[in-house]
């Protein structure tokens, strides 16, 4: 027995394999309730009864055809990276469904363990199943386990330890296809003794031609001149594949009603449930409410910690002072140090860690319930007619968290032109980098009332607004683009939604607090202190009686002005371009007249500031909408790059925004002179 080995997991959406991919490997990979939320191949591995184990979760894939990035990566990692075991998990609630993968993955691999995970859910939904029954149909190792609970995850070890000392004896009973069985038997024999006929002959059968592209530098060139020769006779066979597909079903269905009852009501409720949430009528007003309640929470709660994050940071900076002093530090260094890099990461921190800290927690709470698949059905339709692909509701969720992750995701969306769609226009989607302004801006000028459920609810509502208009835009642009650079029919997909699940609340802490806020609040830190650094030396390095970030402010002034804003504000925008969450902060710096900036102990304080420099209800309408509608940050664009390998998209994909959010702040100003 060798001392270490390779698997592959793989399975279908939503069935709980990348949770029992970190209970092996004790990894937190991050999990959602949503097609295609692993885009890549994940490693990790693990040790059991001395044998080191490498484990490679691949993307949820409902089946090997190659017909969307996530199926092509799953099946070329299962094909190619020849695999001791393939483990494919599946849940026993739509077991029939989950069992066509498991059939294709058998043709490729004879070592294969079936996983069929949530069954504490089975069990409390009175699902019954036969595991003796369904290893003796299908011939595989079965394992049940939960990875919420933990059960089932030391026989799963021990299974795989069967399994490469040839401790179990495989029996699998590959399905008879009529007519396509009896073709692969005639083309195997004219491949002759080419490695992996079987499979090349499936493949020739089912016209999957980027397989073949992948195959070419695996083979010689004369095996490959004979396997496109027979491919040339079965072209046009896309039929095969609805054939195959139907005997998988057929198959799947006899073992699972041999070996598994389904009580009547088993969906009962979650039908009920989507009934109401995913209606034409009520789904998109109750996806607003569910927003705006987000929203209130957030603004409510996190007025006080702010402060409190502020006048705890002044204390430190006044013991920081008193320390310059004693040790007799230099004046210009002090200050650069204290007033220039520290006071800008105090204010990047006080202002973006309380309203973080609450909002991922309960959008984490809606994608661990399993909502957010039913947001994208119900924007699903809209996206179809502004010529989109449907998977693009998809990757705008994901947008809500960050952009650039979203960019990534956009691979589940086969098609090249609808893909570059979702990448343009995905920065429309305010990410959690964004959320902070509004939440804050929201929070200073409309706050004003006595009653503290207004004070929140307006600051609650904006935010609402905010989203929905980059909803909207998104659409616009979609079909303007759609119209003419990237012109096409829109594909159709089948979006399916998961059954509504008990949140995990240790995960909701771990993803929300530790992947997210801390994640998103490191990379503000990075950024704005060389950041804070850059904006004090500009404004302590003077040309004549100004300096450099005056000078700057004002050649960008007429500009700003134009758009509703002014010189600092749009100064700050561009300097923020490594990372939007510390646009704020820059404005506040630049509006300090030369030195620093300025203290700040309370969202009042912040008010006052803008006040002074003559903030209105337009400027924050301005603001707020450049913010929404503006270039993507360096991360996102650098990404876009590495997906598109293209720098005129690239450049389209800061192009097309800005100037949206230009004409946006345009007709914002136009409209505002001529109202008032």
């Amino acid at each position: 027995m060798r001392s270490h080995y390779n698997i592959c997991l793989a399975g279908n959406p939503n069935t709980g394999k990348s949770s029992i991919f970190n209970k092996l490997t004790k990894l937190k990979q991050h999990t959602g309730n949503w097609h295609g939320k692993t885009v890549e191949v994940t490693r990790g591995c693990f040790r059991h009864k001395g044998i080191q184990f490498l484990l490679d979760d691949v993307p949820g894939a409902y089946s090997l055809f190659g017909l969307s990035e996530d199926e092509i990566i799953a099946r070329n990692h299962v094909f190619f990276e020849n695999s001791d075991i393939v483990i494919v998990v599946c849940d026993p609630a739509s077991l029939t469904k989950n069992l066509n993968l498991l059939f294709q993955v058998m043709e490729y691999n004879n070592k294969v363990i079936l996983v069929v995970n949530l069954i504490d859910e089975a069990i409390k939904n009175d699902i019954i199943l036969n595991r003796p029954g369904l290893m003796k149909d299908l011939g595989i190792p079965v394992v049940f386990t939960s990875a919420k609970t933990n059960q089932g995850i030391e026989q799963l070890k021990n299974a795989v330890c069967d399994v490469v000392a040839d401790k179990f004896k495989y029996n699998i009973k590959h399905i008879y296809y009529p007519i396509i069985s009896e073709l692969k038997k005639e083309i195997e024999k004219e491949l002759g003794e080419i490695n992996q006929k079987e499979i090349i002959a499936m493949r020739i059968l089912d016209a999957d031609d980027e397989f073949f592209n992948m195959i070419e530098k695996h083979y010689s060139r004369q095996d490959m001149e004979n396997i496109n020769k027979i491919r040339s006779r079965y072209q046009g066979q896309d039929e095969n594949r609805e054939t195959i597909l139907a005997f998988n079903f057929k198959v799947a269905t006899d073992i699972v009603a041999r070996n598994v009852f389904y009580p009547d009501n088993i969906l009962k409720k979650t039908k009920q449930i989507d009934k109401i949430l995913t209606s034409k009528i009520w789904g998109i007003p109750i996806m607003c409410l569910l927003l705006f309640v987000i929203f209130f929470i957030t603004i409510k709660l996190a007025n006080f910690p702010s402060t409190v994050l502020m006048k705890l940071f002044t204390w430190i900076e006044n013991k920081m002072l008193d320390f310059a002093i004693m040790v007799n530090l230099n004046s210009s260094l002090k200050e650069f140090l204290v007033f220039g890099i520290y006071r800008t990461l105090a204010q990047v921190v006080a202002v973006m860690l309380p309203p973080m800290a609450i909002f991922f927690p309960l959008f984490t709470f809606l994608e661990d319930l399993g909502y957010l698949p039913r947001i994208a059905f119900n924007l699903d339709r809209f996206f179809q007619k502004s010529g989109c692909h449907g998977k693009q509701c998809l990757t705008m969720c994901m947008g809500f968290g960050c952009n650039a992750a979203a960019i990534l995701g956009s691979r589940i969306i086969d098609s090249p032109r609808e893909r570059l769609l979702a990448i343009i226009t995905n920065t429309f989607a305010p990410c959690n980098g964004r959320f902070p302004l509004i939440f804050t801006l929201a929070a200073c000028f409309l706050s004003g009332f006595s009653s503290g459920f207004v004070n929140a609810a307006f600051p609650a509502l904006l935010a609402v607004i905010i989203i929905i208009i980059g909803i909207l835009t998104t659409f616009l642009v979609a079909k303007i683009l759609s119209k003419t650079l990237l012109k096409g029919v829109p594909s159709t997909f089948t979006l399916e939604l998961p059954p509504y699940r008990k949140p995990n609340i240790i995960h909701i802490i771990y993803t929300s607090l530790i992947n997210r806020t801390l994640f998103v609040l490191g990379r503000a830190i990075i950024v704005a202190a060389p950041v804070g650094g850059i904006i004090w030396i500009l404004s302590n390095t003077y040309i004549e009686s100004h300096s450099l970030l005056t000078w700057a402010g004002d050649i960008l002034n007429p500009l700003g002005r134009i758009l509703g804003m002014d010189g600092i504000i749009l100064l700050a925008f561009i300097l923020a371009l490594p990372a939007n969450e510390i646009v704020l902060p820059l404005i506040i710096m630049g509006y300090t007249a030369g030195n620093y900036l300025q203290a700040t102990e309370s969202i009042a304080d912040i008010t006052n500031i803008l006040n002074t420099n003559g903030w209105t209800i337009l400027t924050v309408g301005a603001v707020l909408l450049f913010s929404l509608l503006h270039f993507p940050c360096s991360t996102t664009l650098l990404t876009i790059y590495k997906e598109t390998r293209s720098k005129k998209w690239t450049f389209l994909s800061f192009l097309i925004p800005t100037v949206v959010a230009i004409i946006a702040c345009l007709i914002l100003n136009l409209s505002f002179k001529i109202l008032i």
